[in-house]
């Protein structure tokens, strides 16, 4: 037996939650960087079309309860490069010593999250609204800024 979502499908052709990104590229690369004594440069990029969320307006009704307007609105996208270099120094018995240099989130771009999807609150009046102040603004961050990493690894035969 399968379950349908019951909640605000009726104006959504295809029916978006909350992790439903539309589009999303992810690409990665390593390589040896010619003529630099073996070090290796690698690479992860991530780009997504950014996350949908609930649009909300509460208008107070004659009958005295408050009505709900559901849309979907959607986060700006989503950005992130992560860049590497590594060099092996020390071959004992087939095993390697060796030194990373990561950096993460290369153009310290702001991922955000957590935003107001509410437009608008009940007014004074019956039938009126009140404008949200902080509609469309994010409550949150979703990734680190810019960070630079030093490591070490040791590898086994």
């Amino acid at each position: 037996m399968f379950s349908f979502p019951a909640i605000n499908v009726g104006g959504n052709a295809r029916h978006p939650t909350s992790p439903d990104q539309r589009h999303s590229i992810v690409a990665n690369f390593i390589t040896d960087i010619p003529y630099l004594w073996g070090i290796q440069f690698s690479g992860l990029m991530t780009f997504g079309s950014g996350l949908p969320y609930t649009l909300q307006q509460f208008v107070t009704v004659p009958t005295g309860g408050q009505q709900q307007f559901l849309g979907q609105g959607r986060t700006p996208w989503y950005k992130d490069v992560d860049l590497r270099l590594e060099k092996n120094f020390l071959q004992l018995h087939g095993n390697s010593v060796g030194v990373t240099l990561s950096m993460f989130n290369v153009f310290n771009t702001q991922n955000l999250t957590g935003y107001d999807g509410v437009v608008a609150f009940t007014g004074p009046t019956i039938g009126s609204t009140t404008p949200n102040q902080h509609f469309g603004k994010a409550g949150g961050v979703y990734t680190d800024g810019r960070r630079l990493q030093l490591g070490a690894t040791y590898g086994f035969k």
